[in-house]
């Protein structure tokens, strides 16, 4: 039904953002691992994020598949409906109460669905 349909995957972890391509049906098309530095600030992480996600992008679109969503795990208290991690940072200074899907939609135009990595792991 949906043959086409794919989204990117990202899961933000304390040392690696990972990032998949994946279709409907759970086929990875692509993935990657971006390490990350120790030391960490917000407007790092929302760089590193947004760097993955346009580079697992660009990939996807040199096999001819556009993703149509992106869909991410972040620890700590989220915010589903507004897609807003409330914190706490986790070692990350000044992370609480970001407006990531917000922010990364403006980076991406894409759709951004956030959750806590805990409950979309289940």
């Amino acid at each position: 039904m949906y043959r086409f349909a794919t989204a990117i995957g990202v899961d933000l972890a304390r040392k690696s953002i990972r990032a998949a391509v994946i279709r409907h049906n759970g086929e990875v098309l692509h993935s990657e691992t971006f390490p990350l530095k120790a030391r960490q600030d917000r407007e790092y992480i929302l760089s590193e994020l947004a760097s993955g996600i346009k580079y697992v992008r660009e990939k996807a679109a040199a096999g001819g598949v556009n993703p149509i969503a992106i869909g991410l795990a972040v620890s700590g208290f989220v915010d589903h409906e507004n897609g807003t991690v409330l914190g706490p940072g986790h070692g990350i200074k000044n992370w609480k109460n970001i407006p990531l899907s917000r922010l990364l939609n403006r980076e991406t135009a894409l759709p951004v669905f956030v959750g806590n990595d805990a409950n979309l792991m289940t």
